[in-house]
């Protein structure tokens, strides 16, 4: 019985590599250890082979990895030996089909678990993108009590600039003209704007950064119609409460030669910043995905709520609630004379004249009756120091200054992070990519996985669990 046995072949335990035997050198075994295994058998030679790592024999049909030389006597060298069970039953092997969790033919895509992650931190790129959600022009929103009850007007900044120097310049005479060319009564006396503060009759008022839709109508402030022009937004029992925005765009699908980004939250995350509402976090698994935003936004509360799907995900992937509307505190006045004497108001005709005046201010404005009033508060207590008391200042900050500091983002924002790591390459070329797909052996090459293999050989029930070993563990076809 021979053995073909070589100095030179090298390969991992885990390879089913098979060496050319016909081109080792050819030894005559002049005698077999006994009990001798045809896994694990120790055979004699005649020679010496001081390299001696592998070996074949015919009769066995099986190739070995030799593990050990020992001298039994002068002439006779002990040879140990371990089958080479992925070399012998290579045939068996590849002819299988096996579900493969990595292999030549897998994903790129998939997640990597055996790249250290933390390698690639200093990789780090980012993508920034703004996103048109549809949020365009400012709109100042007055809650006003009136004779139609509480109505929304939204106005714009030149609009409510102008009401707030019709309410307050005691120099302006006249009203902004309305739509049919009649004008409406402008309050320019410091005394009547003591007593009738049209400020006492706004509610609220809250600023959104984008436009809203209603009809127009003049502003009433009480029962006065200041004639200034502005969009009604309806209550919610008729229809109206909010206005809705939305948009469109596709996540952004970075990919390098190896796949590292794309769907694998490693390598790849997505921040959506919603106007109103903040930040929400996409999974990658989306990545080249088209995404959907709808905000709605509730102008009677200034609240808001953003729903994000993505096409061909049943439902919202995410939901967010905030604020749009920023309430803007315009001024507290208050129209309490108990300090400075009121009562003496009221005394004989003057005082008379004077609850004329502040009982219906919109039908006695004019200038004989301005006139009047002034001349009763003069005699009562002379001097322009009372008429500068009484008028009234704005204690906060401007309008001009709301619409500076007010510009708020009105894009969604879509910060994209992905890393590229250092080792991709060596890592792949070495253990494949992730798979998880059936496959027919004989079409792959390199390193594989095999989750639950099965094999069938002409060989002991040893050998094959030293195959299905290797391939669970990962092995090479080679």
């Amino acid at each position: 019985m021979n053995v073909y046995i070589t100095s030179t072949f090298k390969k991992p335990h885990n390879s089913t590599k098979q060496g050319v035997y016909s081109n080792w050198y050819s030894y005559t075994i002049v005698g077999l250890k006994e009990p001798c295994t045809v896994v694990n058998p120790i055979i004699e030679l005649s020679t010496f082979i001081p390299n001696a790592c592998y070996a074949y024999i015919p009769d066995f049909n099986r190739y070995y990895f030799i593990t050990n030389i020992e001298s039994e006597t002068r002439d006779i060298w002990r040879y140990s030996m371990a089958v080479d069970a992925l070399a012998t039953y290579k045939n068996d092997i590849i002819n299988s089909s096996q579900y493969c969790s990595r292999s030549s033919a897998g994903n790129a895509y998939l997640n990597d678990a055996l790249i250290t992650h933390l390698e690639n931190q200093v990789e780090l790129k980012t993508l920034r993108e703004n996103i048109d959600i549809g949020l365009s022009g400012s709109t100042f929103v007055l809650e006003v009590a009136g004779t139609d009850g509480v109505i929304l007007y939204a106005v714009d900044y030149v609009t409510l600039n102008f009401l707030i120097t019709t309410l307050f310049d005691a120099s302006f005479y006249g009203s902004q003209p309305s739509t049919d060319g009649t004008t409406g009564a402008s309050i320019v006396d410091d005394t009547v704007k003591t007593y009738f503060n049209p400020f006492q009759y706004i509610l609220s008022c809250r600023y959104y950064p984008c436009t809203l839709s209603g009809s127009t109508a003049t502003m009433k402030f009480g029962w006065w119609d200041s004639g200034i022009q502005a969009t009604v937004l309806l209550p919610p029992h008729i229809g109206g409460n909010s206005n809705t925005f939305s948009t469109n765009f596709t996540l952004p699908q970075p990919t390098d030669n190896n796949g590292f980004y794309a769907y694998d939250d490693n390598w790849l995350s997505y921040n959506l910043f919603v106007p109103g509402c903040g930040d929400v976090n996409i999974p990658a698994q989306y990545s080249g995905k088209f995404v959907s935003i709808i905000l709605e936004a509730d102008y009677w509360t200034g609240q808001c709520n953003a729903e994000i799907t993505v096409d061909g995900v049943g439902g919202a992937v995410a939901r967010l609630s905030g604020q749009l509307g920023a309430d803007i505190r315009l001024s507290n006045l208050s129209s309490d004379m108990s300090n400075i004497g009121s009562t003496l108001l009221f005394a004989g005709g003057s005082g008379n004249l004077a609850r004329e005046v502040l009982s219906n201010p919109q039908a006695n404005i004019g200038s004989s009756i301005m006139a009047g009033v002034f001349s009763a508060l003069d005699g009562i207590i002379p001097g322009s120091p009372v008429k500068n008391a009484l008028q009234p200042n704005l204690s906060v900050t401007s309008a001009a200054g709301n619409a500076n500091w007010l510009n708020a983002n009105r894009a969604c924002v879509l910060t994209t992070h992905y890393y590229s790591p250092w080792n991709a390459q060596s890592v792949h070329s070495k253990f494949n990519y992730p798979d998880n797909t059936y496959h027919s052996l004989v079409d792959l090459t390199g390193y594989t996985i095999c989750e639950s293999p099965y094999i069938e050989i002409n060989g002991t029930s040893e050998e094959r669990n030293i195959i299905v070993s290797f391939m669970k563990g990962g092995f090479y076809i080679e």
